[in-house]
Order: C-alpha cells, then structure tokens, then sequence
C-alpha cells in the first residue's frame, strides 16, 4: 500500500504570539533529511515589558510550543493530507473519533495507511510516535503499539 508523500519544506519559520505575561517567540527549524526529523536552527524570544530571564524560559516549555507550532506548519504545507480525520486530528493536536471495536482489532488497509502518516509526522515533529497514533484514533496505548507493529510487519513503516 503506498503511503501518501508528506511534504516536508526545509526551512520553516515558526512565530508563536505572546501574552501580556508570555514572550512571543520565533522558532527557526531545518529539515533533517537523514533522520527524518525537524532541527532547531534558532530561538527567539521577544517580549516589550517582561526580562527574558532563564528562569522565564524554562518555564515556558519550548519543547511543547515548537512541537504544537510545527505541527500546526506541517498542517499548512499538507493540506491534502487534511482530509484524512486521523491526521487531521493530529494537526489539530486533538483527540481523534474512537474506532468501532471490530477495526480496534483488526485495523483495515486504510487504518493502517493513516498511521502509518500519523506516526512519520508525529517523529517529524519531535512527538511520541505510538502517544499520537493512540490519541489520533483514541485507542488505548497497547492497541496502537500493535498497530505499528502490524504496519511494520507489513513493510510500510521502517
């Protein structure tokens, strides 16, 4: 089964807007072709009022800000992607509709197809990769590791 092309831009600008309490923040990533993951080229955190301390910083949880604004990005350059609900939950970053309890246990040829997608845009990002496959088709943490394993199984996910 051939899995939908992800479209993967090399450079892409990341700009979370601040708060009257929280910096703005610009976040610059770089594809990674051979490990197939996004890298932070630069950070920057701008704010008129508040210092922009360490302690301010390490509060802010960056990882969380880039991973939720890179997947919002990804979500713009892969439109066509958006039309599959799973994935689409993914960009949203939102628990996806539950599956009926026949395909929980034997995923069909499409199931295994979107999470195939779900898991390779969830590495992109820098997100747990079976966490998103779980929360993307709301199934418990065992039945998506399954499903990964039966799409590796089959050949499609390396």
């Amino acid at each position: 089964m051939p899995t939908p092309a992800i479209n993967t831009p090399q450079f892409l600008h990341l700009n979370v807007q601040g708060t009257i309490d929280r910096p703005s923040v610009k976040i610059r990533v770089i594809h990674n072709d051979r490990a197939g993951v996004y890298t932070n080229a630069s950070l920057t955190a701008e704010h008129p009022t508040v210092a922009i301390t360490p302690t301010l910083l390490s509060k802010m949880r960056l990882g969380a800000i880039r991973r939720d604004a890179l997947r919002v990005a990804l979500g713009e350059q892969n439109a066509e992607l958006s039309k599959r609900a799973p994935v689409k939950s993914f960009f949203k970053g939102t628990a996806g509709r539950a599956v009926a309890e026949k395909a929980r246990l034997a995923p069909t040829a499409e199931h295994l197809e979107n999470t195939v997608l779900v898991y390779r845009l969830a590495r992109l990002v820098g997100d747990y990769p079976v966490q998103a496959v779980a929360r993307c088709f709301s199934l418990e943490h065992d039945d998506a590791a399954r499903w990964v394993a039966i799409a590796r199984k089959s050949g499609d996910l390396a």
